[in-house]
């Protein structure tokens, strides 16, 4: 499922959420239902920045989140979640 700022993916007995909150920072969240209550702590300074541009591509295996600076994966089969930056170099992955 996607919307304008993140993309929900179901994963066994959960949805896994990668919501974009600025071309650097995608914020990432595991929760047995589709919509939890999310406390608004700051994770980017307060204001009202425009929405930063992202695309989605899919496979069959995986999901790939891409700003202008990062590319996050998700394993559909079992919810890893990897980053790299915007020329594939690999950051992370859990």
């Amino acid at each position: 499922m996607r919307s304008a700022i993140a993309i929900t993916v179901r994963i066994g007995d959960g949805f896994l959420r990668l919501q974009v909150k600025s071309d650097a920072i995608v914020r990432v969240l595991f929760s047995r239902v589709r919509n939890p209550r999310v406390d608004d702590y700051v994770i980017v300074a307060p204001g009202r920045a425009a929405l930063p541009r992202w695309t989605l591509q899919t496979t069959a295996s995986s999901a790939m989140l891409s700003t202008a600076k990062l590319r996050v994966t998700v394993n559909l089969a079992d919810g890893a979640v990897s980053f790299a930056d915007s020329t594939g170099r690999a950051i992370l992955s859990e």
